[in-house]
């Protein structure tokens, strides 16, 4: 073999030990990167919960009316920006409502509330009876 065809391949093979020693640290940065967002997951996952809920309330079935009494609300990380204010409404045992209005309006909120995600800032949100005085879970 010439010595120079030994010199390109030496060249060569530097080069390509090199190029995948590169791609290797690369690929350990993603992994230590992929650590860090997964810690941050775990660490939401297992928070306490800013609700205390027993989990003794269960009902037999949901026949009592829903009721809104002026209710405002904010969510907890905009607290100066309020998605409703004095929001009241009734919905009757089998009567049939839709929440309409543009985005943002506060149709997913009410429902939150109503599902105990939220509470609301003012005013009640009821099914039978005020849902935020009794353990729903």
């Amino acid at each position: 073999m010439p010595i120079f065809r030994l010199k390109i391949q030496i060249h060569f093979e530097t080069a390509i030990f090199f190029s995948l020693f590169l791609e290797l640290g690369e690929v350990w940065h993603g992994l230590m990167q992929a650590a860090g967002a997964s810690r941050k997951v775990f660490e939401f996952i297992d928070r306490p919960p800013r609700l205390e809920n027993t989990g003794t309330y269960a009902p037999d079935s949901m026949t009592g009316k829903i009721e809104f009494r002026h209710v405002a609300f904010s969510y907890p990380i905009r607290p100066d920006l309020p998605i409703m204010e004095d929001l009241t409404f009734t919905v009757e045992p089998g009567e049939v409502v839709a929440l309409v209005g543009p985005s943002g309006g506060g149709k997913s909120s009410c429902i939150a509330m109503l599902e105990h995600f939220y509470e609301p800032t003012s005013g009640e949100v009821l099914i039978f009876l005020n849902i935020f005085w009794m353990d729903v879970f």
